[in-house]
C-alpha cells in the first residue's frame, strides 16, 4: 500500500492550487469591508459580497488537503525531513517578508523594534504578514505528521481520531486554565482547526478512494460526468456557507469535483493560467498581505483601480504573480 500511485498528477496539483489561490484573492479582495481604506469601501460597500466570505474560504482547506495527500507519497515520513520541508516553506515566508517590512518601513507606517521584527519572522505577529498564520500551521504540522503516520502503523482509525482531537482538547485547556500565558496560545492553537483536512487528506491518499471513485463515474457519459463533477464544486462550496465543520469532507468533494473536470477538458494550454498560479501560490499567498497592510493606503488604489471585480482580481494576480516570478530565482538559489 505505501507504493500507491498519486491520483492528482502534477500538472493537475497545480492547476488545483491555482483555483484555490484565486478563491482566496477574491475571499481577501472582496468579502472582508473591514479591510478595505475609505475609497475603496466607498466603491463596494453597498455589494454585500460579504455574504460569500466563509464559502471562498473553502481555499484553505484545500490547501490543507493537499498537504496531508502529498504527505503519504513522501519517501521519508520522518522529523528530519519534516524540518526540511518547514523550512523551504519557511524561506519562502521570509523572503516575502523582509521585501514587504522594507516597503513598510520606507512608507514611515511601520513601528520598527528588534523585537517586532523577530516576532513577525516567526509569524508570531501580523502587522505586515496578514495572512502568515498559515505558517504556524504548516510548521506544526510538518511536525506533527511523522507522529500521526507512526499511529497509523498501529490503527488508522485511532491515529485519524487522537490528532483530530489534540487541537481541540488543547483549545479548551487553554480556554479554561485561567492562566494568561495559555490563555494567549489559544489564537495560535485554533489555527491547527485545519489539521483533520490534512489528516484526511492522507488517509484519502492512502485508501486511494479518489481513483476508486473516479473508476466508477469515468464510466458514465460525458454530460453525466460534467454533471458530477459541477455538483462536487458547487456543491461544499455553497454548505460551506452554513457550517465550515465538515471542511475535512468539502475540500476532498471539491479537489475530486475539479480533477474530473480537468480530465474532461483536458487541454493544457487552457489550464496554463491556472497551472501557472498554483506553481507560484505560496509566494501568491504571501505577497498579496502587501494589499492590506500597512502599505494598503498606498497598494489598495492601485490594486482597485480597474473597479470591476474581476478585472481587480486577475490585476491583483498579474502583480504578485511578476513579483513571485523575480524572488523565487533567489529562494531557488537558497533552497538547494
Amino acid at each position: 500500500m505505501e507504493e500507491t500511485r498519486s491520483f492528482i498528477a502534477r500538472d493537475e496539483t497545480n492547476i488545483i492550487k491555482g483555483v484555490a489561490i484565486v478563491l482566496m484573492f477574491i475571499h481577501h479582495f472582496f468579502t472582508f469591508p473591514s479591510f478595505w481604506i475609505d475609497s475603496v469601501a466607498a466603491i463596494y460597500s453597498n455589494n454585500h459580497f460579504d455574504i460569500l466570505n466563509t464559502s471562498f474560504k473553502i481555499c484553505v482547506p484545500i490547501f490543507a488537503f493537499l498537504t496531508g495527500y502529498f504527505y503519504f507519497f513522501a519517501k521519508k515520513k520522518t522529523f528530519r525531513c519534516s524540518i526540511k520541508k518547514s523550512t523551504d516553506f519557511w524561506i519562502c515566508y521570509l523572503v516575502v517578508f523582509a521585501l514587504l517590512v522594507t516597503a513598510a518601513i520606507l512608507s514611515g507606517n511601520y513601528s520598527f523594534s528588534i523585537v517586532a521584527i523577530i516576532k513577525e519572522a516567526f509569524a508570531l505577529s501580523r502587522p505586515t504578514m496578514y495572512f502568515s498564520w498559515y505558517v504556524i500551521f504548516y510548521i506544526g504540522t510538518m511536525l506533527i505528521m511523522p507522529l500521526f503516520y507512526r499511529l497509523t502503523k498501529v490503527n488508522d482509525f485511532l491515529a485519524l481520531a487522537v490528532f483530530s482531537a489534540i487541537p481541540m482538547v488543547l483549545v479548551f485547556i487553554c480556554k479554561n486554565a485561567g492562566v494568561s500565558f495559555l490563555t494567549a496560545l489559544t489564537d495560535y492553537l485554533n489555527y491547527f482547526s485545519y489539521l483533520p483536512c490534512v489528516l484526511i487528506g492522507y488517509s484519502i491518499a492512502k485508501y486511494e478512494v479518489l481513483s476508486k471513485l473516479y473508476e466508477v463515474t469515468r464510466k458514465q457519459k460525458t454530460v453525466i460526468q460534467l454533471l458530477i463533477g459541477c455538483a462536487m464544486i458547487i456543491m461544499p462550496f455553497l454548505a460551506r456557507g452554513s457550517s465550515e465543520a465538515l471542511d475535512f469532507l468539502y475540500a476532498p468533494m471539491f479537489i475530486f469535483g475539479l480533477i474530473s473536470l480537468v480530465k474532461i477538458i483536458n487541454h493544457k494550454r487552457i489550464l496554463l493560467p491556472l497551472a501557472i498560479l498554483g506553481k507560484y501560490s505560496l509566494l501568491l499567498w504571501f505577497l498579496h498581505c502587501g494589499f492590506f497592510n500597512q502599505l494598503k493606503e498606498f497598494t489598495q488604489p492601485v490594486l482597485y483601480f480597474p473597479k470591476n471585480p474581476i478585472l481587480v482580481t486577475i490585476w491583483g494576480l498579474v502583480i504578485c504573480l511578476v513579483i513571485a516570478i523575480v524572488i523565487q530565482i533567489p529562494i531557488n538559489g537558497i533552497n538547494k
